[in-house]
């Protein structure tokens, strides 16, 4: 699968610097941390109907025409978007090179007054130690709310090369959308000559 580029992601570096708002980030991409994921729409110093405003306006400016947003966990049934609209927004996010690094991370530890903090990953493919596949992870999100089911974005590179963005939307079970993604992303490098072009 290949799209179009847009816009390049920005994020402002003196923030990005800060220990609470870095754990904030990894708590919610890596662990997806609900309560983190308000926490630093919060911290923009926005009201939340700004931040979803906001939210919304960015999605516009990428292209995402099939996308809707009413808060920023995810959690609300209300917010809607599309498989292809999923492959955008996951490469835009890679293109930052914190926020890349924070979506292969498998766990992520840190300190506070009273003790240590681990955060572990909810993408079993970032655990995957299976030496005999074609392809490796380099960035994906899990997602789940019950009339949305079990949802994964994943971009993967072959080992011959191949840049692979892959969507599970609605799985049954947290198991099966990993199992599936794995079927997918085998079934891409091994197809990889027959490769579709979509706007994005």
């Amino acid at each position: 699968l290949m799209i179009r580029r847009p816009p390049r992601a920005t994020l402002d570096r003196s923030s990005a610097a800060s220990d609470v708002y870095k754990r904030q980030l990894y708590a919610t991409l890596v662990s997806s941390d609900n309560a983190a994921a308000r926490a630093l729409a919060r911290s923009t110093g926005l009201t939340m109907e700004e931040f979803v405003a906001q939210m919304n306006k960015t999605a516009i400016s990428l292209g995402l025409v099939n996308s809707n947003f009413t808060e920023p966990t995810g959690l609300d049934a209300r917010n809607t978007s599309t498989a292809v609209d999923c492959v955008t927004i996951l490469w835009t996010v890679l293109q930052n090179e914190l926020l890349a690094e924070i979506l292969v991370a498998k766990e992520y530890k840190f300190g506070t007054n009273r003790r240590m903090h681990t955060v572990r990953t909810t993408n079993r493919l970032l655990r995957d130690t299976a030496s005999k596949r074609q392809w490796q992870c380099v960035g994906s999100k899990t997602g789940y709310i019950r009339r949305a089911g079990y949802c994964l974005v994943v971009r993967a590179l072959g080992r011959s090369g191949d840049d692979i963005y892959a969507v599970i939307l609605g799985g049954p079970t947290s198991r099966t959308r990993f199992t599936d993604m794995r079927r997918l992303l085998d079934w891409s490098v091994k197809n990889s000559g027959n490769k579709t072009y979509l706007d994005g």
